[in-house]
């Protein structure tokens, strides 16, 4: 759900980023400049619901798999993203049919669940820090690091979130900073400290830049 109404989806642009990234970093400021000097611009998902079931779809899989399993989700419920109320009325079975593995489909189920009786509250989660979020998503099954991450980013638009675990980034910044071997996710953490508070920023640079593509969970 992108806004009301048929409003245009929000979007958030961290302006101040662009200036810190090339000044801590030569390598980023070549980066940013082959990209024309351009502060990132992502697409937000207002609904924080769909934001968090849309990463779980998003596990493990290519993007182009993640838009199918999207697709297939939507056109069970009408061809609209569906509503916790509509998940629930779904079988586990149909939801496994979309691609996704037993635990994902348990875990869409489940979130629906206790978002429609009310026992989660995501939409409270924007009072939080970014490491407090992180905790209470990780309680959820189902929802792991990456996940969590990815709601910051695409959700509450945190502009200092970095995510060491995720392959394609890793190979994106072998790709920019021309290394040999794809990096540990310890070393591009290392490396990622300089970047501080404008991780999620970085991400958005580097993934462009060495994987032709903008992240996210669209």
């Amino acid at each position: 759900m992108h806004g009301v109404g048929g409003d245009a989806p929000p979007r958030r642009v961290w302006k101040g980023a662009m200036a810190h990234l090339k000044s801590v970093d030569p390598m980023m400021r070549k980066l940013i400049e082959r990209q024309g000097s351009k502060s990132p611009s992502i697409v937000l998902i207002d609904d924080p619901f769909e934001a968090l079931v849309r990463s779980i779809l998003h596990q493990s899989v290519r993007a182009e798999q993640s838009t199918v399993r999207v697709e297939k989700l939507k056109a069970l419920c009408g061809g609209k993203f569906p509503r916790p109320s509509q998940i629930v009325t779904l079988a586990l079975g149909r939801l496994r049919g979309i691609g996704l593995s037993e635990n994902q489909a348990r875990a869409i189920y489940e979130l629906a669940r206790d978002v429609a009786a009310r026992k989660i509250d995501l939409g409270g989660l924007g009072k939080l820090g970014d490491a407090e979020v992180m905790d209470q998503l990780q309680n959820l099954r189902g929802v792991g690091e990456w996940s969590a991450q990815m709601f910051l980013v695409f959700h509450l638009g945190r502009p200092d979130v970095w995510m060491p675990g995720d392959t394609s980034l890793r190979n994106a910044v072998a790709a920019v900073y021309k290394l040999k071997s794809t990096p540990t996710p310890r070393e591009i953490e290392d490396l990622s400290k300089k970047w501080r508070p404008w991780r999620s920023a970085a991400a958005w640079y580097i993934w462009k830049g060495g994987g032709g593509f903008t992240p996210g969970l669209h």
